[in-house]
């Protein structure tokens, strides 16, 4: 069964005419779009039941337990995105998290979640990914090489050891 993906274009008319809205409803932006976005949602899902996503492109939103939007992202295919995802253990430390998600055309998907990432701010979307943190270690250089010596016995890098290593500081 073909699902019809929905078409959302937020063009400049088509915002200024949803912020005169959530302005006569006495609501902020964000709020309105967050109670309206949900009736075009397909459907939400908690994080430790992403491999039930469906195989289609989407635009997803990552939602707290309360319904806040923490992340919104972009997919040609949300199934097999989530399960190698690059905020994936940043959101499973968050605790119970949500996906909800509204498909649509590839070719839409940049343009609807960039519109929806300038209008709805979600704080995970301003902080850098996981992966381009940069952290510098000094290390002895014995420990280097016990390291190093480790890393050829796993088929790692030094740097997939220190990071699998420094997963377990607190």
């Amino acid at each position: 069964m073909s699902k019809k993906h929905t078409s959302l274009r937020l063009e400049e008319e088509l915002l200024e005419s949803l912020k005169l809205e959530a302005d006569n409803s006495g609501m902020s932006l964000n709020d309105y779009l967050v109670k309206n976005l949900q009736g075009l949602v397909e459907d939400t899902l908690p994080l430790l039941n992403k491999e039930e996503l469906p195989e289609q492109p989407s635009v997803y939103f990552v939602l707290d337990v309360s319904g806040q939007i923490l992340y919104i992202g972009q997919t040609r295919n949300l199934k097999e995105s989530w399960a190698k995802h690059q905020r994936l253990r940043q959101l499973e430390s968050l605790g119970l998290v949500s996906i909800a998600w509204v498909g649509c055309e590839e070719s839409e998907l940049g343009s609807l979640e960039t519109s929806l990432v300038e209008i709805l701010k979600p704080k995970l979307n301003d902080q850098p990914r996981p992966h381009e943190t940069t952290v510098a270690v000094r290390l002895p250089h014995s420990e280097l090489e016990l390291l190093t010596e480790y890393a050829q016995k796993t088929n790692r890098t030094v740097s997939e050891v220190i990071g699998d290593y420094s997963r377990t500081l607190r």
